[in-house]
């Protein structure tokens, strides 16, 4: 029971979310100032070699995680570093192919995809959720027609992190039977108690809620329209959605916080939320094309014409669609959580067995990417330290007590 209470507690919570800790740290972002530029991937992976030891070390010497690689770009110029094992049967370490589960950061790109249907001109952010429910649905609660699409990309629609209706029959993979009829049952009975827009709640059901409905509006499933709209035009070959029966690419094992092996999550109708499973990278494809946005289409070296359609896309979904409302509070793009600075995208997350991050700043055109196949919170504090010595400052490495 106690193991039981403690995963549906994470689920409820949403572990990702830990808007104490990251406050503090980007309240000061605005100070960072750009290191000298690389020239290549040889000489910044000798650069930041020893910085980025120093900071993991500590982690590995408390046995805090059990592996994780990082990827930091500047400009052009990326490096990644990978530390502990991807499997701790075979000993293999990790490296910049090894498989993550990249939990809540899948809500950056379910946001992206908002923004992609809206710029191709399918869909209206302040259009009402309601009009991409099917006939067949049942009719949704008279309170639910308030929200739109855009209060669902930003966690001011007013739903709770979760359904009332989710009780997971096997809370080692919560969210594998958690389907599409019983997604809008819970709609068809909810009664919402906060209002719309005014109200801010970091919410699980609203993001993979978001993902359910484009899926169901362009006639496929949550997987198939990642893939064609973001995975294969950004060339992220081995991203994928963690659903029922797939079979991962190359996954490192997960582990508990304990350090005990997890079981892999799969996701149904609220794979908007945190399905997704990626490596080093395809996620560094994906943070590279995001400091480009501020280039002009034809200096890009994109040319895969989907990619182009995207990049206006990507600039929608950067853009601050709601304001922090108040101090313990992010602004949001669509999907992204816009630190104090004003500049600095990032979104982290957290499965039963793996936890990451990643950061973007497009001014300093600086990125760094954590992932880990544990399912730590103190991965946290490790990726907003690196992140803070990639953009310039200096910080010292962090001290345990013992």
């Amino acid at each position: 029971m106690r193991c039981r209470l403690r995963i549906l507690n994470v689920l409820a919570s949403d572990v990702s979310w830990k808007v104490r800790q990251t406050a503090a740290f980007f309240s000061v972002c605005c100070s960072f100032f750009p290191l000298p530029g690389l020239s290549s991937a040889g000489e910044a992976q000798t650069h930041w070699k020893s910085a980025v030891d120093a900071h993991v070390q500590p982690y590995l010497e408390e046995q805090l995680v059990v592996g994780l690689t990082i990827g930091i770009i500047q400009g052009d110029v990326r490096s990644v570093h990978s530390y502990g094992v991807a499997d701790t049967t075979t000993g293999e370490p990790p490296n910049s192919q090894t498989g993550y589960e990249i939990g809540s950061i899948t809500k950056v790109f379910t946001g992206l995809l908002l923004a992609d249907l809206v710029s191709s001109g399918q869909l209206r952010l302040d259009q009402g959720m309601v009009s991409l429910l099917s006939r067949e649905s049942p009719a949704p609660g008279e309170s639910i027609k308030a929200i739109t699409l855009r209060h669902l990309a930003t966690h001011s629609s007013g739903l709770p992190r979760m359904p009332t209706n989710f009780r997971p029959a096997d809370v080692q993979d919560p969210y594998a039977d958690y389907d599409r009829d019983r997604l809008y049952a819970f709609l068809a009975t909810h009664h919402r108690e906060h209002p719309v827009e005014t109200h801010w709640e970091y919410s699980n059901l609203a993001s993979g809620l978001l993902g359910q409905l484009m899926a169901d509006q362009q006639g496929q499933d949550f997987s198939s329209l990642l893939l064609q709209r973001i995975c294969h035009p950004l060339s992220m070959l081995d991203t994928e959605i963690a659903t029922p029966g797939s079979k991962p690419k190359r996954l490192a094992t997960g582990h508990r916080s304990d350090l005990q092996p997890a079981h892999p999550w799969h996701f149904t109708a609220l794979a908007g939320a945190g399905a997704i499973r990626s490596n080093m990278r395809d996620m560094m494809n994906f943070a590279q094309f995001q400091l480009t946005l501020h280039q002009p289409d034809q200096e890009s070296d994109l040319t895969e014409q989907g990619a182009i359609a995207l990049r206006k896309a990507a600039r929608l979904a950067w853009q601050i669609h709601r304001p922090a409302a108040a101090p313990d509070q992010f602004a949001m793009g669509l999907g992204w959580l816009v630190a104090r600075d004003g500049q600095t995208r990032f979104h982290n997350g957290q499965t039963g067995g793996f936890h990451s991050a990643i950061f973007i700043n497009q001014p300093l055109q600086q990125a760094l990417i954590l992932l880990s196949n544990t399912a730590t919170e103190q991965i946290d504090r490790l990726a907003e330290d690196l992140f803070k010595v990639v953009a310039g400052r200096q910080v010292a490495p962090r001290k345990f007590e013992r």
